[in-house]
């Protein structure tokens, strides 16, 4: 995997979404070659999210 997916993967896996921390445009271009290249659908869900245990 190139270096210049290598951050936006992580990110995703530690269960943040990378939309937020990204240009649309780069969000959009990352998340298909992720799909196609390497199966890796990063506008789901990460499977290591968990959400915050706190309720109020």
């Amino acid at each position: 995997m190139p270096c210049r997916l290598r951050g936006t993967y992580i990110t995703w896996l530690l269960g943040f979404d990378p939309y937020f921390l990204m240009s649309r445009e780069t969000y959009y271009r990352h998340a298909e070659e992720l799909a196609t290249k390497y199966g890796i659908e990063i506008r789901k869900k990460s499977p290591y999210y968990q959400p915050d245990s706190q309720t109020i």
